[in-house]
């Protein structure tokens, strides 16, 4: 009877656990076409950016009750990091949707893995192999895709070729800081001391950027629009995502936790095409199969510690 209430318990927590993971990765696809609703045409960014990450600091300080002492010798590298995988990753995100599509925005997130695997190869000296190199070159094909196929319209100039250009640059910050944060920060201190220090930061940082925008936030926080781009970047997609991503981790294999982050174009894909009015384009649906294609031949009889380490601490990631 002890060892059938053991296994009810653990089938009881994993399934709690899959719902966690599903719920969390539905409001990170949520938050990319809601961003884009809310942005618009003249929301200023810095401005959304600055008040999105006081919010989330505070209910996430009063919540999690993280440890806030740091080392002095890992001060320089925790704010150096944080700025770039935190503010420069946020801010150019919110311009690149701005930019871009919604639909664009999610599908590139889809690179992320493939991106981490090449931090490991040329930052972490993981060992080439056939399937490494077959993979990367599938993946890299697949992001040309992603990011020039607006030209495929023939108009030359189109913006959101630079708006996708941007969306790469954003992910690529977000892997530098765990890169480091893998070797310097990571073994030191806990996911929610690093995720407070992330708030911090990227509010101090987008603080001098909002200032002139600050004293007419009234103006701002009439329109229905920012307001809700505000509540739920903080919110949803920092504070409770965060958590149900954290928790769901903790009880479940992290070989398994990957499935997740393909449901997020899902979401986004449903939400733009409702909210905004976006659809499928050639460009994005031949970029995401070679994305995720290049993906599998690589990770095939290749346990890449980097690509089960991006899984795993994905929950810190604030989600555009």
């Amino acid at each position: 009877m002890q060892l059938l209430s053991k296994l009810r318990r653990h089938h009881n927590e994993r399934s709690q656990a899959l719902i966690a993971l599903t719920s969390a990765s539905i409001l990170w696809g949520i938050t990319t076409p809601v961003l884009k609703w809310s942005l618009g045409e003249s929301s200023p960014v810095f401005l959304l950016a600055f008040y999105r990450f006081l919010l989330a600091g505070v209910i996430f300080f009063i919540l999690a009750r993280p440890a806030v002492r740091i080392q002095k010798q890992h001060i320089p590298i925790l704010v150096a990091s944080l700025f770039v995988g935190t503010s420069v990753h946020i801010i150019l995100a919110f311009y690149g949707i701005r930019l871009s599509t919604a639909m664009n925005a999610s599908f590139i997130a889809t690179a992320s893995p493939f991106l981490t695997l090449l931090a490991g190869i040329f930052i972490l000296r993981e060992k080439l192999k056939s399937n490494l190199i077959i993979g990367g070159i599938l993946g890299f094909f697949g992001m040309l895709f992603l990011i020039f196929g607006p030209i495929s319209s023939g108009d030359l100039s189109n913006t959101q070729v630079f708006g996708n250009a941007l969306l790469i640059f954003s992910i690529l910050c977000w892997i530098g800081y765990e890169v480091v944060g893998k070797k310097y920060l990571f073994p030191y201190y806990s996911v929610r001391t690093i995720t407070f220090y992330a708030f911090v930061i990227g509010c101090l940082s987008t603080l001098p950027f909002a200032l002139k925008d600050i004293p007419t936030s009234y103006t701002y926080f009439s329109n229905p629009q920012f307001l809700i781009g505000v509540l739920f970047t903080a919110v949803f997609s920092s504070v409770l995502a965060f958590s149900m991503w954290q928790w769901g981790v903790s009880k479940i294999e992290v070989s398994r936790v990957g499935f997740f982050i393909y449901l997020d174009p899902i979401t986004s894909s449903i939400l733009a095409i409702l909210l905004l009015g976006e659809s499928f384009t050639p460009s994005i649906i031949i970029g995401t199969i070679f994305v995720l294609f290049g993906l599998y031949v690589a990770e095939q009889k290749a346990h890449l510690l980097h690509i089960h380490l991006f899984h795993h601490y994905r929950g810190r990631k604030l989600r555009t």
